[in-house]
């Protein structure tokens, strides 16, 4: 499975993509996570990718002319690749969008930033915007990462490539409930926890 990230910070993203489980996965070829820095496909000679909101109003607005260059240059490996937007207004990201979403070769991730993207982006590209919460960021990085995050570990769930034999074939609700801890000491009254004496020692 292919992730790929079109964002004005792609240093954000490869440095989580590039640690701990999402790293190993790459390095084991399991999955790839590639970031694109948006001004790469800007057309003017300052390298600007934003402008004034049609109409006026305040903040700035990311242009749809590098989004769609961007998109089209990586469709052409795969015509089918599917486009998300991150958008707090989008559809809800759960478990079970994110197991559907693992049926996809390639899924672009559309980064916006300021007072958001182009609303010509979603039309002209048949984008689907997507929500990590009811709330709003100063980006779409943390939301990408998350939707990436959530869909790879279904993905190594069911192939159980990354954490080995003991893993759940199928991940429900009950599984996202559960609350852990840490194996007791011998003699410990786990009922009765002592925390200043736990940092003391």
């Amino acid at each position: 499975m292919n992730f790929h990230v079109i964002t004005l910070f792609p240093e954000v993203i490869d440095a989580y993509a590039g640690a701990s489980i999402l790293g190993r996965a790459q390095k084991d070829k399991k999955i790839t996570i590639k970031s694109y820095h948006l001004r790469d496909f800007v057309t003017n000679k300052w390298g600007k990718a934003d402008e004034r909101p049609y109409g006026g109003g305040p903040g700035m607005v990311l242009q749809a002319e590098p989004f769609v260059r961007a998109v089209e240059k990586l469709r052409k490996k795969n015509p089918k690749a599917k486009v998300l937007i991150t958008a707090a207004g989008g559809v809800p990201l759960t478990h079970a969008y994110a197991k559907k979403l693992t049926k996809q070769k390639d899924v672009i991730i559309l980064c916006g930033r300021y007072e958001g993207i182009d609303a010509l982006v979603k039309k002209i590209l048949k984008a689907e915007e997507v929500s990590v919460g009811p709330y709003i960021l100063t980006g779409g990085e943390l939301p990408a990462l998350t939707i990436i995050d959530t869909a790879a570990l279904d993905l190594f769930l069911r192939m159980q490539a990354v954490f080995g034999e003991h893993v759940p074939h199928e991940m429900g609700v009950s599984d996202l409930e559960l609350t852990v801890h840490r194996l007791a000491e011998s003699g410990e009254d786990t009922e009765e926890f002592d925390y200043a004496a736990f940092v003391a020692r």
